[in-house]
C-alpha cells in the first residue's frame, strides 16, 4: 500500500483514460469500488473484533482481498482524464490517498498481529469514513474549483477576522488607559507598541482587499462554462497562492512583529493577488460588466501595498 500511495504522489497525471469516458460511468464505478474497499474492511473488523482470531492463512487472505479492491479503486482512478481538470483530478487523487494510507495501516495492524482493540476499531472506521467521503465529491471540475475557492476565502476571512480582533483590543485597552504601548520596561513580545497598531491598521485594508478578491472569484466561478477547465485551474492554484501568501503575511504582524519580513512579503501578496486577478480575468464568464470591479480591486492592491510599506517604513525607522 505504501508503493501505491508513493506512486499516486509522484505521477499525478499519470491516466489510464481513453477517448470514450463518460462521466456517469466512472464516478458510478468509483462509488462502488470505494464501497467494496469498505466492506472488505468491515469484514476483517468482524473477523478480528474478538477471538477467536482468523489463522494466519484466513488472515492473508482477507488482507490480499481487501487490498486487491484498493488497487481496482486506484485502477477506476486512472480513468478520469486530466482533461476533466487537474483540481478534480487532484480531489479525486487525495481522496483515494486516503483510502489507501488508512487501508495500509489497517493491514499492517493485522499483519503484526498487534491486535489493540481500540486502536483496530478506529482504523477501521477510519476507512469507512473515507470510503463515505467518495461519494461526497466535486463531479466536475467547475464544483471542484469552487470548492476550493470557498475553503480559501474562509481562510481569509478567518485571518481577517482574527487581525481585526486583535486590533481592537489594543485599540480598546488604549482607550482605558492600560499601560499596552511604549512601556519604558523590557519589550513585552505579547503586545504591540503604538507604531506597530499602525502597521497592523495599514496590513488589515490589504487583507480586506484579498476577501473582496475571493468574493469576487466566487461569483465568476459559478458562472463558468465546462469547457474552461485550464482556465479554472489556474484560478484554483492562485487561490491557494494567495491564501498561503497571506497567511504568511497575518503572522508577521503579531508580537513580536517582524519589520523586515513584512516589507518583504507585501510585494509577494500583491504579486499574487495580481496574478489570481489575472486567472479571473481568463474566465468565459468575465465580461464587460466585470472590468468596474476589477479595476477598482486593482487599484485597491496597488494603494494597500504601498500604505503598508510605507506605514512600516516609518515604524522601522522610528
Amino acid at each position: 500500500m505504501d508503493l501505491v500511495c508513493k506512486q499516486l504522489d509522484c505521477d499525478s497525471e499519470r491516466t489510464n483514460a481513453t477517448e470514450s469516458f463518460v462521466a456517469e460511468i466512472f464516478w458510478k464505478m468509483l462509488v462502488e469500488t470505494s464501497k467494496k474497499v469498505s466492506h472488505e474492511a468491515t469484514k476483517i473488523g468482524l473477523a478480528f473484533g474478538k477471538p477467536p482470531f482468523p489463522d494466519e492463512q484466513e488472515m492473508r487472505s482477507l488482507c490480499i482481498t481487501m487490498e486487491l479492491s484498493v488497487l481496482a479503486l486506484v485502477s477506476v482512478f486512472y480513468g478520469l482524464p486530466k482533461e476533466q481538470g487537474l483540481t478534480l483530478r487532484k480531489q479525486v487523487k487525495l481522496a483515494v490517498q486516503d483510502i489507501v494510507k488508512s487501508v495500509g495501516g489497517l493491514s499492517r495492524e493485522v499483519q503484526g498481529k498487534s491486535l489493540n482493540g481500540d486502536k483496530f476499531q478506529f482504523l477501521v472506521g477510519s476507512i469507512w469514513e473515507c470510503c463515505e467521503r467518495v461519494q461526497n465529491l466535486s463531479k466536475d471540475n467547475i464544483s471542484a474549483v469552487s470548492k476550493v475557492v470557498s475553503m480559501n476565502k474562509e481562510l481569509i476571512d478567518d485571518a481577517y477576522d482574527e487581525l481585526q480582533g486583535a486590533i481592537q483590543k489594543a485599540v480598546d485597552m488604549k482607550n482605558d488607559g492600560e499601560q499596552v504601548f511604549d512601556s519604558d520596561e523590557e519589550e513585552d513580545e505579547e503586545k504591540w507598541r503604538s507604531d506597530e497598531v499602525d502597521v497592523a491598521v495599514a496590513a488589515r485594508g490589504l487583507v480586506k482587499v484579498s476577501q473582496y478578491c475571493f468574493k469576487k472569484a466566487v461569483e465568476v466561478v459559478k458562472t463558468a462554462k465546462e469547457a474552461s477547465t485550464s482556465n479554472l485551474d489556474a484560478i484554483s492554484r492562485a487561490a491557494e497562492s494567495v491564501s498561503a501568501i497571506v497567511d504568511v503575511f497575518v503572522s508577521y504582524l503579531y508580537p513580536p512583529m517582524n519589520k523586515r519580513l513584512i516589507m518583504e512579503t507585501v510585494a509577494d501578496v500583491d504579486e499574487r493577488l495580481k496574478t489570481f486577478l489575472t486567472a479571473l480575468k481568463g474566465s468565459d464568464s468575465y465580461t464587460e460588466d466585470c472590468k468596474k470591479w476589477m479595476e477598482c480591486l486593482e487599484n485597491s492592491i496597488n494603494h494597500n501595498a504601498a500604505q503598508v510599506e510605507n506605514v512600516t517604513g516609518k515604524s522601522r525607522l522610528g
